[in-house]
């Protein structure tokens, strides 16, 4: 469970990114 959590964290984060790159 806990490293599913962080494997989910992780994809947020990368689309996050992915998102806040295309904004700029």
């Amino acid at each position: 469970f806990f490293f599913f959590f962080l494997g989910k964290v992780k994809t947020d984060f990368c689309i996050y990114l992915l998102v806040h790159s295309i904004k700029q």
